[in-house]
């Protein structure tokens, strides 16, 4: 079993409650408030601006050309995704960020900047696998006119799901080479995945 496949396995009971969350189970029905929505987008946004910076010091310490581009990539995405989302929705990144929000902010920031690079992009996936999942089950759920399908489609589509996978596969690479990093990877990837449980549980 690959690293990534044995630390989703091993945060299963975390991922279970996400799809559970009051937020995620309105907003799959298209009866979340439209307040509690642009609440999340504004505060994503102030995340994604943070993530983006955390990605392109990321990558300037990955290990093989390879990595550092992909990981430029995904600092580009970023800030693309923040502007499509204000665009789409006219929220920008904007007032304070929550308690939530601010700890997802020093977590992808000392995983940019401070952490070993096969604990920091362990610790940055869920970034990626926890939308991924939720982008599939919320596909699932939503209809023609749903109030937030433009959201939904952008994690259910193939492109992100493609990045989820690519940087799944540098996880499984840097554990295959440094396998003295594998439980500090799992917990950083553990603090990952609850972060992002946290942030939608705040933003309800």
């Amino acid at each position: 079993m690959s690293w990534s496949a044995e630390a989703r396995a091993a945060c299963g009971g975390i991922y279970a409650e996400i799809p559970r969350l009051p937020f995620l189970r309105e907003l799959a029905a298209g009866t979340l408030a439209r307040e509690a929505f642009e609440r999340y987008l504004r505060q994503d946004a102030l995340y994604l601006a943070a993530y983006a910076r955390a990605m392109g010091r990321l990558a300037e310490r990955m290990e093989e050309e390879g990595e550092r581009a992909l990981f430029r990539h995904f600092a580009e995405d970023g800030v693309a995704a923040e502007r499509a989302m204000q665009a789409e929705y006219g929220v920008a990144a904007e007032g304070e960020a929550s308690a939530a929000c601010r700890r997802c902010i020093a977590h992808v920031e000392r995983m940019g900047a401070e952490a070993a690079p096969p604990v920091a992009v362990a610790g940055v996936l869920p970034c990626f696998a926890v939308y991924a999942e939720v982008g599939a089950w919320l596909a699932g759920a939503a209809r023609e006119g749903h109030p937030y399908g433009r959201w939904i489609a952008a994690y259910a589509g193939g492109g992100f799901a493609e990045d989820a996978a690519a940087a799944a596969a540098v996880c499984d690479r840097l554990a295959e080479r440094h396998p003295e990093m594998r439980g500090a990877m799992l917990e950083a990837y553990r603090e990952g995945v609850e972060l992002e449980r946290d942030f939608w549980a705040a933003a309800y």
